[in-house]
């Protein structure tokens, strides 16, 4: 039988939020958005915190949502709660495409729509291992983000640009934990739909 207090908390060495970060959800965390979720932090400062979920994959596609990528039969990731008919993208193609805002070393987020269509347009670029796309976003207030880790919510942990803009895992949560230690373990085995145990 798996001690839910326990599982709660789980500890690691305490880290602030920092830009470029993952937050890693308690398999407790039973909102529909977040349940066994991975979050990229793309911006924490003195104003809050915002950034996208990376393993939510939706049953769209852009070019069914969007007339500016018109024929691109790229998967649409949900992002998150916030602004969720807005479309955002994270991306590895630094200064490639002006105005992008550096989130870590090899990742960016959003930058020039317009030349970013023109590259997409060429059938040679591989698009999907650059680019990745999300409806909406995940944002907390001013002291909300780490109130929430205080209560261990969240693990803080890191990721590589890869992971994020590469193939498709299903299993990023999962990955995710095993990278947190053994001691993490009791939270794979935490069934991900607790009404149905």
């Amino acid at each position: 039988m798996i001690d839910l207090d326990k599982l709660l908390h789980i500890t690691r060495d305490t880290q602030p939020p920092k830009q470029g970060k993952v937050l890693i959800s308690n398999p407790l965390l039973n909102d529909f958005f977040f349940r066994r979720s991975v979050v990229l932090l793309v911006d924490h400062g003195e104003d809050g915190s915002f950034g996208v979920i990376l393993n939510k994959p939706l049953d769209l596609r852009l070019k069914d949502i969007t007339e500016s990528f018109a024929g691109l039969d790229l998967r649409v990731f949900l992002g998150g709660p916030v602004k969720s008919d807005g479309l955002f993208y994270l991306h590895r193609l630094g200064g490639v495409l002006p105005g992008s805002v550096a989130i870590t070393k090899g990742l960016w987020w959003g930058g020039d729509t317009e030349i970013l269509e023109q590259l997409m347009s060429d059938p040679t670029f591989a698009l999907h291992h650059h680019v990745r796309f999300y409806l909406g976003y995940a944002g907390w207030v001013t002291g909300q983000l780490e109130e929430e880790m205080m209560n261990k919510s969240w693990v803080l942990s890191d990721i590589a640009p890869e992971e994020v803009t590469g193939e498709e895992s299903s299993d990023l949560w999962i990955k995710k934990v095993k990278g947190l230690g053994r001691d993490f373990d009791p939270w794979l085995k935490f069934p991900a739909d607790p009404s149905l145990n």
